[in-house]
């Protein structure tokens, strides 16, 4: 396995591959300064960054050599201890030896690229070639600057020289690579307030955890529900004369039930008018259920996921907020292929989320351990639900709420990197 940390300058590419593998380790710019004998600026200063780029591929074509093991294979970034011996010699697994520094022939290796390493298009083709896992190590400008900074070898960084201050600097250059770090990764880490033995956590994560069973909040992750929650509750507001709200507005209120959802809707003197809410709810019900599907569909790439999960034989739940006949009409809908061992919503008797017990009725559905099961969900009440229940979290950033990073859970872009962390 062939793990790449990929990010601009001070985004802590070193720090954290020196914590995810003791040995097995390689960065890219070092190991360019040890076999040429001078430094990265040197290089720049005397032969131009051309010259480098050519030898940076040649040093990367050197180096991914020494590593061909499939990504299923591995098992964990962590490399055994000295004395448990290597992979065998020989075999359709054997790997060629290298003369990296600290690079030998065993089970994983990974390399912290230079930050320019992915704008050379012989450098991106070699990584494709050898199936190595792209992680992008996401930083904002001012976390970059101010690790650059703390690291106190600015001079040593050619392309940050010159007028201007070091964010400008920083935030020229990123605009010309951030695309090319977002295309050439297969996986995004946002690592803004992370550790390096956080950010190495969450890589281990990501590489390693197969998990039996997955609990998927409905709105705002399976399914983008929120217009037609936002027509229901207008209808009720207009059928009494009351003010109307905006989708953005909405989008705040949705995510803790359908009868919370009209309270919140409903002008503040009038929230604690039961009579009212209860006449409300009716309303929304009513309509709601007539237009449950108007503008509702599956976020991207859904589908297909859940498909692919089925078939490596991991267990699906739902665990919703919303009134259960309108997730089992939305989940059956859309989803109609799919089997799932537990769909759960808001029913009588029964605490909403973040209460942990609707985890403990798809876990007992699914006859999973909660070692074995992973919450996946938009808002921060997924992720609390997940924590009471003592389960692993993962937060996608595509639904109603806007969730930063953070060492409790894995924060998600899409659903390929939500494929990647759950097979």
């Amino acid at each position: 396995m062939i793990c790449c940390l990929s990010g601009f300058m001070g985004c802590g590419k070193t720090t954290v591959g020196r914590v995810l593998a003791v040995r097995g380790f390689v960065d890219l710019d070092e190991e360019i300064e040890r076999r040429e004998g001078v430094s990265v600026q040197e290089i720049f200063r005397t032969r131009g960054e051309g010259a480098f780029r050519a030898l940076e591929s040649s040093v990367l074509r050197d180096v991914l050599s020494c590593s061909r093991w499939p990504r299923k294979e591995f098992a964990s970034l962590t490399p055994p201890p000295a004395d448990a011996g290597g992979p065998p010699a020989s075999g359709p697994r054997a790997a060629r030896p290298c003369e990296a520094s600290g690079c030998s022939a065993q089970q994983s290796l990974v390399i912290a690229l230079g930050g320019g390493t992915l704008t050379n298009p012989q450098c991106r083709e070699l990584l494709k070639e050898h199936d190595a896992l792209c992680i992008y190590l996401r930083a904002s400008v001012e976390t970059l600057a101010s690790h650059l900074r703390g690291g106190g070898d600015l001079a040593a960084r050619p392309l940050l020289s010159g007028p201007g201050t070091i964010e400008e600097k920083i935030s020229g250059l990123l605009s010309l690579r951030s695309g090319l770090y977002e295309s050439s990764a297969d996986f995004i880490l946002d690592t803004d307030g992370l550790s390096p033995e956080q950010i190495a956590g969450q890589i281990r994560r990501i590489v390693s955890r197969r998990y039996r069973a997955v609990i998927f909040d409905l709105d705002g992750t399976l399914l983008d529900t929120l217009e037609d929650l936002a027509c229901a509750v207008e209808h009720a507001l207009q059928k009494r004369g009351f003010p109307g709200h905006s989708i953005q507005e909405y989008r705040g209120m949705v995510g803790h039930g359908v009868r919370n959802l009209v309270i919140r809707a409903l002008p503040g003197q009038l929230q604690e008018n039961q009579e009212l809410v209860d006449a409300c709810l009716s309303d929304f019900k009513d309509y709601y259920r007539s237009h449950i599907d108007v503008h509702t569909h599956p976020y991207p790439g859904m589908p297909e996921l859940l498909g692919r999960l089925r078939q490596e034989g991991v267990r699906l739940c739902v665990a919703s907020n919303k009134f259960q006949e309108g997730v089992e009409h939305l989940v059956k809908e859309f989803f109609p292929d799919i089997t799932f061992s537990a769909i759960l919503g808001d029913r009588p008797g029964k605490a909403l989320k973040p209460d942990p017990q609707i985890v403990r009725e798809a876990l007992a559905a699914a006859g999973v351990d909660i070692s074995d099961c992973v919450m996946a969900g938009d808002s921060a009440t997924d992720m609390k639900t997940a924590a009471a229940a003592g389960i692993d979290a993962i937060a996608v950033n595509w639904g109603y709420r806007s969730l930063e990073a953070s060492p409790d859970y894995l924060l998600i872009h899409s659903a390929e990197e939500l494929g990647m962390a759950l097979l």
